[in-house]
Formats: C-alpha cells, structure tokens, sequence
C-alpha cells in the first residue's frame, strides 16, 4: 500500500508511516496484523520507473500476444498518459487488441 507524499522530508515520512498504520488497522483483524512482523513505509515511485515497469509488462503481453493471435495492432501508447496527472484524457482508449482472427 501507498501512503507516501511526495516530499521526503521527516514530517512527511511520519504522516506516511502513520496513514499506512490506520490503513492496515482499518482493512485488516487483529488477527492478521499480529501475524505482520514489520510495517514498511516507501517514497512513491517515480514517473519514469513507472513507465519503466509498464514497458516491461507490454513486451511480456506481446509475448505472449504474438504466440497465441499474431502481436498487438497499436502498441504505441504515447500521449495516452498525462503524466501531470498520471492518467489518461478523458475519453481516450488505449491501444487496440485484435480478436481472434479467422483461419
């Protein structure tokens, strides 16, 4: 889970740590949470490892894509993310994937 701001001072460390600490109170029973043996605050990703991890997993799903049906139509997904506001335009689709073709 992701409470981090995204300043990295110790004031915003402590919020983070303390809003992950409510979180975990209010999702999980006691039950679970004894069982936790440490709780671990992080600064939020960046946008460029973000995209990083993303292209990864596209590479992989073409793959995997291109052994079953033939590869992706589009892959190019640039522009679909605003990156000030981390999703896409209102109203924009991503990247089509093509059915089944027929043989």
């Amino acid at each position: 889970m992701g409470f981090a701001t995204s300043g990295t001072g110790d004031a915003d460390k402590k919020i983070a740590k303390s809003r992950g600490k409510e979180a975990i109170e209010r999702l999980f029973s006691p039950e679970f949470r004894s069982r936790l043996d440490a709780i671990v605050t992080f600064s939020p990703l960046s946008f460029e490892v973000m995209e990083t991890i993303v292209e990864k997993f596209i590479l992989q799903l073409e793959a995997q894509l291109a052994e079953r049906r033939g590869g992706l139509v589009n892959t190019s997904h640039e522009g679909l993310i605003r990156p000030s506001l981390r999703q896409r335009p209102i109203g924009q689709r991503g990247p089509s994937i093509p059915g089944p073709t027929a043989a």
